[in-house]
């Protein structure tokens, strides 16, 4: 989970040319599409897990990891609703579609730093 905190950006402290630059962005990305997927993971299991899981059988340590991870994408969904994207009014299409875009950004970040190794 420490992956996920923006201070885990070690390329973030030291933009001081172009590669660095492109690695902190790319590293950036790279973890908000991580983000991304588990929530929209938690939404399409977001119904059904109550009825997949029942609280009796996690153990108490279980059982707060579980919590933690229903209010983090919880905040995730509400944060995304906010800024990105109207989670009532999109469908699993639309929520596909502004992966795709996203992926395909991060394609070409990741393609300028390739570049970048080249030269």
């Amino acid at each position: 989970m420490s992956i996920l905190s923006p201070e885990a950006n070690v390329w973030e402290r030291n933009r001081l040319g172009k590669y660095e630059s492109l690695a902190a962005d790319s590293f950036s990305m790279i973890v908000n599409l991580y983000r991304a997927l588990n929530f929209i993971e938690f939404l399409r299991l977001k119904s059904s897990r109550n009825k997949q899981v029942p609280a009796s059988v996690l153990t108490n340590e279980e059982q707060e990891i579980y919590n933690f991870l229903v209010s983090w994408a919880e905040e995730e969904m509400n944060f995304r609703s906010n800024n990105e994207l109207d989670i009532e009014k999109n469908d699993v299409q639309g929520l596909s579609k502004f992966m795709s875009d996203y992926i395909d950004d991060l394609c070409v970040k990741l393609n300028l730093l390739k570049d970048e190794l080249s030269e």
